[in-house]
């Protein structure tokens, strides 16, 4: 039965007179109200404010359900016009909720108002399709059909979407079809008026797009497509190098390869094939004079074939003449020529991701941090052009680790991801190009992450920035230029020549200078007592304390090492920090036999990093003689140092365990030794290797500092377990 439709005086403006201006006035009010509700209301007052509403009710939706599809679907049955007042449509839902989406596929090619559009269906990866298990979370909008619909003309027909100017994609065909790039959906590369187009998790491969084409009388560098973006993608590179002759001027370029391999859908291993090929520039090449912005992840190392090197291919990277804005993985193969002195001339901005790199070494934070600066350093240093634009920028940024996840993981990155001295290497370069470094990581909530691409109720990553040059000295906040600046240092010391304690009783400067110290203070003593199982590396690491923060020799490691003998404890040091001298002396529970009487101002906790046992041995054995014999306060400072740093091995798959564990005689990755300070409430955490030298620099300065913090009235007690972290 045909339904009466309001009258167009109820449910539209007025055509004259002063009912027209008291509807324009309405709708200067409604532009302002951003409450659906408050919306509702108002279309529930009367037909004719109902009239002046919908517009702006319908002008945005978002779908979760299929239940929700379903009260769209008889809301637009039961009057027409509504589907012209949609311009913004977002379709995504969970697998669970699916049933009755599809009710709006006959809707969506009637939104002629459509601009911007979501369309994304669950993915295979999800937990809900174990390996082996049917997929039958194909999307319930048939986006293929609809694509087809809207570049393809048929008889008697309108075209779909003739509005449309953005389109996000991530849905998936029927289980043998559910990567698939057919050729009704390729069509959305012709599309007349689309401007950005995002597709996520299918293999872009279709080789009938060149007939399609001849065919149909396509013209390449005709649509007006202006941003491209593949996330976790399989890329074919004749169909690339057929979708990059179609746009009139693109100006962004995002090319994100499979990082996240399927089983059912592995990236070609054929190097023709990838962008590993040679014809890989050329293609870009084909929108070198619009082209702004470009990003490329090559995808899962694995995976990843050797390059097809091309002899021109730094001479084909500059050539992209408009291209101020470049993302790369260190895996991608664009790299390489940007090495090989392939500097676009205009660009203002490179960004190097670890994502790749960081999917090998999930278990070496060690590794992956030498890998990503060892690259950066060498670029810098070794392969900057002679001239970049004023203001240009370098960006270091790390993907989701595990390591983040960690309590107080900030403390953490500063000392692991953040190696200083090649730091200030790299920002000296660039400052003397008027340019800048930033090191960046992805942020999640605590206990959270997730994986590309992002889709509903998934939190997105924050980029955090843990350095920028601009602020020189100042790493994830904290700032570190009394340790790195020697002329600031000098400074301070000078400052603070005279102390008010040596003003008040009348000391001048000459008497300060002359004694090398405060007159009025007497130099301070700290005891520090090492413990932990015999064998662990205690003397030599003590031994390698007694070279001072650097050799006394110009030897490569690793060091010949003094030999300390038992008899002479406690071993004495004599520092100075910050123009105050400082007496350390240091105990190890080797001998003498009645450690337990001492009463240590610092107490470190050593274990063997080759040795599971000694780890564990902390918390059984040590950690109890700790709180019964020295801790009688509550406020004595513990560090757990690992120690035999150079006898860590990378885990071998049969080695890990759950939740990133090692197992058997698998060598204490750091994050381990961190979770188990954590779990011992100690207040630092560090690692080196006395033999080789390799960060005994830092322990050594966080051990004094410790020392000292000792001898004031604050103390050198964290406020919490890590609150002072010194993971190294």
């Amino acid at each position: 039965m045909a339904r009466q439709e309001l009258g167009a005086t109820m449910l539209a403006l007025a055509d004259t007179g002063l009912l027209r201006l008291v509807d324009e006035l309405l709708l200067n009010v409604l532009d302002y109200v951003t409450s659906i509700k408050d919306l509702r209301n108002l279309a529930a007052t009367c037909t004719r404010l109902q009239g002046l509403a919908e517009p702006y009710i319908w002008r945005s939706l978002v779908v979760h359900s299929g239940t929700h599809a379903r009260d769209i679907a008889t809301a637009l049955d039961k009057r027409d016009e509504r589907v012209d007042f949609i311009q913004n449509l977002s379709i995504q839902y969970k697998d669970p909720d699916k049933e009755g989406i599809e009710d709006l596929n006959h809707w969506l090619t009637l939104m002629s108002k459509l601009r911007h559009l979501t369309l994304e269906s669950p993915c295979p990866n999800n937990s809900e399709w174990r390996p082996g298990d049917i997929f039958d979370g194909w999307s319930r909008i048939n986006y293929s059909n609809l694509m087809a619909s809207s570049v393809f003309h048929r008889e008697g027909i309108p075209m779909a979407l003739p509005m449309l100017q953005s389109l996000t994609l991530h849905a998936h065909g029927p289980e043998d079809r559910k990567f698939e790039l057919d050729d009704r959906l390729a069509s959305v590369f012709y599309h007349p008026t689309l401007h950005n187009l995002s597709i996520s998790c299918l293999n872009i491969s279709n080789r009938n797009m060149e007939s399609t084409i001849e065919s149909f009388g396509k013209k390449r560098k005709s649509t007006p497509l202006r941003s491209l973006t593949f996330i976790e993608c399989n890329i074919d590179m004749d169909t690339l190098y057929t979708i990059l002759s179609l746009p009139k001027a693109l100006k962004e370029l995002s090319i994100g390869e499979r990082l996240y391999v399927f089983e059912t859908a592995p990236p070609s291993t054929d190097a023709t094939q990838r962008t590993s090929s040679k014809r890989f520039l050329p293609a870009l090449q084909q929108q070198a004079d619009s082209l702004e912005k470009l990003t490329h992840i090559g995808g899962s190392l694995p995976a990843l074939p050797a390059r097809e090197t091309d002899e021109d291919g730094a001479v084909k990277l500059r050539s992209m003449s408009a291209l101020q804005h470049l993302e790369l993985g260190f895996e991608s193969h664009l790299y390489y020529y940007l090495r090989n002195n392939g500097f676009p001339p205009r660009l203002r901005y490179l960004k190097m991701l670890d994502s790749a790199i960081a999917n090998n070494y999930t278990q070496q934070p060690d590794a992956l941090t030498r890998t990503v600066f060892r690259s950066t350093t060498s670029l810098v240093t070794q392969c900057f052009p002679s001239s970049v634009p004023d203001d240009f920028t370098l960006h270091l940024h790390y993907a989701h680790n595990l390591f983040f996840r960690l309590e107080e993981a900030e403390e953490w990155i500063s000392r692991l991801f953040l190696s200083r001295p090649l730091i200030y290497k790299i920002a000296d370069v660039l400052h003397e190009h008027k340019g800048r470094f930033v090191v960046s990581r992805d942020h999640f909530s605590p206990g959270k992450s997730y994986i590309p691409p992002f889709m509903y109720e998934e939190e997105l990553p924050i980029e955090k920035v843990l350095y920028n040059s601009d602020d020189y000295f100042t790493f994830n906040g904290k700032d570190y230029r009394i340790m790195d600046d020697d002329r600031f240092k000098a400074k301070v010391e000078r400052d603070l020549l005279i102390c008010p304690k040596c003003t008040g009783r009348g000391f001048t400067e000459r008497e300060w200078t002359s004694k090398k110290s405060c007159p009025a203070m007497d130099t301070p003593e700290v005891d520090v007592l090492l413990i932990g199982d015999a064998g662990c590396g205690k003397s030599t690491f003590l031994s390698r304390l007694s070279l001072g923060v650097q050799p006394q020799s110009d030897d490569l490691p690793p060091y010949a090492l003094p030999t300390l003998r038992d008899s002479d404890q406690p071993f004495e040091f004599d520092i100075s920090l910050y123009g105050r001298p400082y007496k350390l002396r240091f105990y190890d529970t080797k001998s003498p036999q009645n450690y337990t009487l001492l009463r240590p101002h610092f107490v470190i906790m050593c274990y063997d990093i080759s040795s599971r046992a000694s780890l564990e041995s902390l918390s059984a054995n040590w950690l109890p003689v700790v709180n019964g014999h020295y801790n009688y306060d509550e406020n004595l400072p513990v560090m757990v140092l690992g120690l035999k740093r150079d006898l860590r091995k990378q885990w071998k798959p049969e080695e890990i365990g759950n939740n990133n564990q090692g197992l058997g005689d698998s060598s204490i990755m750091p994050h381990e030794g961190l979770q188990a300070t954590q779990r011992m409430l100690c207040d630092m955490y560090a690692e080196c290797s006395a033999l080789t030298g390799e960060l005994c620099r830092e322990v050594l300065q966080d051990v004094a500092k410790t020392c000292a913090k000792t001898t004031t009235g604050e103390g050198a007690k964290g406020g919490g377990p890590m609150s002072e972290c010194a993971v190294m």
